[in-house]
């Protein structure tokens, strides 16, 4: 089964700087953590430096449960409805560019004073499935694409 966890990711003592021109990570996850074992989806976006962020992770429970023991301030197992809600506030669905050419071609040609077909407009509504300007996935179906 697979949990969502919270993790507090601490900044290096030297700091992120002087961590990166000693080309050490700039970030200290908790003890026992492993990225071959969290799937992180997203970090808290900090509006200023701080000594520390949080990401959302998921991972087998039995891990989770171990990295809580070992890590009871750092690390915390969340329900699916307090994930679902911190994953969108973090990761909120954005709309993205998904074929940068298509999208010229239609600006193109709208600068150019032609017509736009409906197949053009199809391609910068980020509500239709062609490809051109699209939207991120949604947090939830992130959570059921690794099992939660």
């Amino acid at each position: 089964m697979k949990t969502v966890i919270k993790i507090k990711v601490k900044q290096h003592p030297l700091g992120v700087e002087e961590a990166r021109k000693r080309k050490i990570a700039p970030m200290v996850y908790p003890n026992g953590y492993r990225s071959d074992k969290v799937q992180v989806l997203c970090y808290k976006q900090k509006k200023q430096a701080q000594k520390y962020n949080y990401c959302l992770g998921v991972c087998d429970s039995a891990f989770a449960e171990k990295l809580v023991a070992d890590n009871p301030n750092d690390v915390e197992i969340l329900d699916k409805t307090t994930a679902i809600t911190t994953g969108k506030e973090w990761r909120p669905q954005v709309e993205k560019i998904t074929d940068e050419k298509a999208v010229m071609k239609v600006l193109a040609k709208k600068v150019l004073g032609g017509r736009l077909l409906q197949s053009d407009m199809d391609i910068i509504n980020p509500e239709h499935k062609a490809r051109g300007i699209g939207k991120s996935q949604l947090f939830d179906d992130m959570l059921k694409d690794y099992g939660v």
